[in-house]
Formats: C-alpha cells, sequence, structure tokens
C-alpha cells in the first residue's frame, strides 16, 4: 500500500467535515491514474456513503473528475450543464438555485437509469 491510500485511510478515520471533503477531492485530483486509485475510491467510497449529503457536494457539473464519483449532491446555478449530471452516477440531490431557466429541464430524462 502507498503513503497516498494510507494518507486517505487516516484521514477518512476523523470526522466528516467541508475541510476534510474538499481536501479528499484534492487528493484524488492530484493521484495519477493506477489500480491503486481506482481501489481507494472504492474504500473512500463505502465511508463517504455514510456522510450527511451536504457535505458531499459539487457545483461544478461542467467539470470531469476522478472524484465525480464521490459526489451526493450537485446545486445547478444554471441548467445550462443539465446533461453533464451523468458524470455523477452517485447523486442522491439536485438543487436548482433560485431564478434558474427551467426550460432545459426536459434533459432530465436522458438521465433516466436504463
Amino acid at each position: 500500500m502507498n503513503k497516498r491510500f494510507l494518507k486517505l485511510q487516516k484521514s477518512l478515520q476523523q470526522p466528516p467535515s467541508e475541510k476534510l471533503w474538499q481536501w479528499t477531492i484534492q487528493h484524488f485530483e492530484n493521484w495519477p491514474n493506477t489500480q491503486e486509485r481506482q481501489q481507494a475510491l472504492s474504500y473512500a467510497q463505502n465511508i463517504i456513503d455514510s456522510w450527511p449529503q451536504e457535505l458531499c457536494e459539487s457545483r461544478h457539473t461542467d467539470q470531469i473528475s476522478v472524484a465525480n464519483n464521490l459526489v451526493h449532491s450537485i446545486v445547478l446555478q444554471d441548467t445550462q450543464n443539465i446533461d453533464k449530471l451523468k458524470n455523477f452516477p452517485r447523486v442522491t440531490s439536485i438543487e436548482i438555485k433560485n431564478g434558474t431557466d427551467l426550460r432545459d429541464l426536459s434533459a432530465f430524462c436522458t438521465l433516466q437509469n436504463p
């Protein structure tokens, strides 16, 4: 097991917090694409699945990230990138900000599981 995985394990023993969430996302962003990173993502998912969903939030639906699999909640500022929600397979909550043009919500039908 490499130092990155050990550091992740130690860090995820702490209580859930916004700071730990941000650290975890950054940790995976800086981790080269290896088999160990995939194992670490699975490990982190098992722990983060029990966190409050409002902590595991993203406001960046236009970005593809290795950490998208950890996101539970999305905040939409607009609906321009609504089709990108498919890149967040574990999302259980979507918040649409006040004043958002809702005409593009018909795109939600593309998000349904087959």
